[in-house]
């Protein structure tokens, strides 16, 4: 592979995508076991994502897994506790949303379901590193499945 990627969370994923967009192979390795990560209770956490890295999802084809899950952020109000003062930010005339607010189990669906389409995109669940070996003509990684995996970088 080109890239090892040592975690396949939102950001992990969302890389191993876009560099299979590029022509770019890579490794994802991840410990969570994807069944419980999915799973309604596991993260009531919800992210704001704001419209220049959903463009960026829409270029790499997640969006369209997302569709109907999100809910658009028509306002921003920053203050501190009950401090006087506030900022606010609201889009202007023809803008659109800020941002859009997904569940995260939401995101982590749509962003392992594109890895795992992403035919360039080695995902490999519920292991992990136990070794990186870093040399002058790339990284190799022992995983706890006792499999070695090698990239450029």
């Amino acid at each position: 592979a080109d890239l090892l990627i040592l975690g396949g969370g939102l950001v992990g994923s969302a890389l191993a995508i876009a560099l299979d967009r590029h022509g770019i192979s890579s490794i994802v390795v991840d410990p969570a076991d994807p069944q419980a990560i999915l799973a309604a209770n596991h993260d009531g956490r919800a992210s704001a994502i704001a419209a220049a890295p959903l463009r960026m999802l829409a270029a790499i084809g997640v969006t369209e897994r997302l569709a109907g899950k999100g809910c658009p952020i028509q306002s921003i109000r920053v203050s501190d506790g009950l401090a006087p003062g506030k900022l606010d930010f609201d889009p202007q005339d023809g803008e659109g949303a800020l941002g859009t607010m997904f569940e995260n189990r939401h995101l982590r669906a749509a962003l392992m379901a594109a890895a795992d389409a992403a035919p360039l995109a080695d995902v490999r669940m519920k292991t992990r590193a136990v070794s990186v070996e870093r040399g002058e003509h790339g990284v190799t990684a022992t995983l706890s499945s006792g499999e070695v995996v090698t990239a450029r970088l």
